[in-house]
């Protein structure tokens, strides 16, 4: 009989344990921070306690499933589920939402005035706690809603089966009697978007939720918001050599299409891009070093921080030039060759486009590559636009058309000889202080000698 009582009652903890606990590919189960509340408590201020935050792990997860439960003793604590976003998708765009604030009552009843619900569709909570005002007795939730760029998939509503409320225990309204719901999707491809507290009848208690599941990601709704252009140091070569690159578009993020529509989207996303850097690109001029001028005969240093904004026809003569680095996917086919002459040490540089959107980021690599004599010494016009393609590492550029802007991306050089007026009054100066010094010094032998003859 002992041992028949033992075996059922490891049965029933192993199965209290395994409850709402399932284990599924891409999704991770995780515990909030613990804390101790009274069975009978029903102030929901309790809640607002920094160790039951529900966080999934980073932004790229979506809560699945939450559950308040119960441990040992008087332990509280929130189990939940987060899993990952499609792999293929972009990185997510969050924000910090909020509920109002409202007075907490003295029942669990009076979350129903709490409904957390993401701003957009195709949004998830990614995390959320309750917060109790520090100058009132006020509370409200904080939550955390990420959104990516998606078809339309379908989003269903759903309840918790209507719990007691601990009514029927003389207990009404005690926040333990959370427990009795959990509020899960069915399946793992759907994430919570909005949930709320409910009375569906007198002593009862439900959470009412929405479950969405993914659509596809779209390349269409990743939109253009920055183009920066800059030369990028790739390589160094040490004689005549001939040397292979890369050319075209590659995203740090995939696209998930999978359907007729991809070269379709591809192809709009290359002319958005192509059409904001004809309207205006930003170049980076930052990095520090030293150069010669044109001549030879003026050495200098320059220290570049800054940007600057390439319009008008320049841009459109710039863009235009990489037209096909925009519509080519960069692949191990995409490659083009680059005869390094063999005058000694030199470093390579190619011409970038930096591609910001609503997705994330990309980069696009043009066919310009230069040669500069050191790393120290990028050059200093944009492709195409160089005096001497040679010497691409001076500051003597062109402009697309006549009259037009000359941009330089190094600063001119910081001469550091001095003009002939300069010259002129250094030296009258030094003329004013040996006059100075010798007049001192007479004066100094004068006064001995009347010391000497006198004293």
């Amino acid at each position: 009989m002992r041992t028949l009582f033992g075996s059922c009652l490891c049965v029933l903890l192993i199965s209290s344990f395994l409850r709402f606990r399932p284990v599924v590919a891409g999704c991770e189960r995780r515990e909030s921070g613990r804390f101790d509340l009274h069975a009978k408590s029903t102030d929901i201020r309790e809640l607002a306690n920094v160790k039951v935050a529900v966080e999934c792990a980073n932004e790229r997860q979506y809560l699945q499933q939450f559950r308040f439960d119960r441990g040992v003793s008087l332990e509280v604590f929130y189990e939940y589920t987060c899993c990952g976003i499609p792999q293929s998708s972009p990185m997510p765009i969050c924000s910090e939402e909020t509920t109002t604030w409202d007075e907490p009552g003295d029942s669990m009843h009076y979350l129903d005035r709490h409904h957390i619900q993401c701003p957009s569709d195709f949004s998830y909570v990614n995390s959320f706690r309750l917060e109790a005002s520090s100058l009132t007795r006020y509370v409200r939730y904080v939550y955390k809603c990420c959104k990516i760029p998606s078809s339309l998939g379908s989003c269903v509503q759903l309840n918790t089966p209507g719990g007691n409320d601990g009514n029927e225990f003389q207990e009404s309204g005690a926040l333990v009697y959370l427990d009795r719901h959990n509020i899960v999707c069915p399946t793992d491809n759907e994430f919570l978007s909005k949930w709320i507290l409910t009375h569906p009848r007198e002593g009862d208690i439900s959470y009412q939720y929405e479950c969405c599941e993914w659509g596809s990601m779209t390349m269409g709704a990743c939109s253009v918001t920055q183009v920066t252009g800059a030369w990028v140091p790739i390589s160094s070569s040490s004689g005549a050599e001939t040397l292979t690159f890369s050319y075209g578009t590659s995203h740090e993020y995939t696209s998930a299409l999978e359907n007729s529509e991809t070269e379709d989207t591809e192809a709009a996303w290359s002319r958005e891009v192509e059409t904001e850097a004809s309207t205006g690109f930003e170049v980076s001029v930052s990095g520090s070093g030293f150069f010669a001028s044109v001549s030879g005969s003026v050495s200098g240093s320059y220290s570049r921080t800054d940007s600057k904004t390439v319009a008008g026809s320049t841009s459109r003569s710039i863009a235009s030039r990489h037209s096909e680095a925009f519509s080519t996917v960069s692949t191990q086919e995409s490659v083009f060759q680059h005869e390094v002459p063999g005058n000694g040490m030199c470093f390579l540089w190619q011409w970038q486009y930096t591609v910001r959107d609503s997705c994330g980021e990309s980069v696009v690599r043009g066919q310009d590559i230069r040669h500069t004599p050191s790393a120290a010494q990028p050059p200093c016009c944009l492709p195409g636009l160089e005096v001497n393609i040679e010497d691409s590492h001076q500051p003597n550029c062109l402009a697309v058309e006549d009259g037009g802007d000359t941009y330089l991306l190094c600063p001119p050089p910081v001469k550091e000889s001095l003009s002939q007026n300069g010259v002129a009054a250094m030296n009258s100066n030094i003329r004013n202080s040996i006059v100075v010094s010798l007049v001192a010094t007479l004066l100094s032998v004068f006064t001995t000698m009347i010391y000497t003859m006198f004293c």
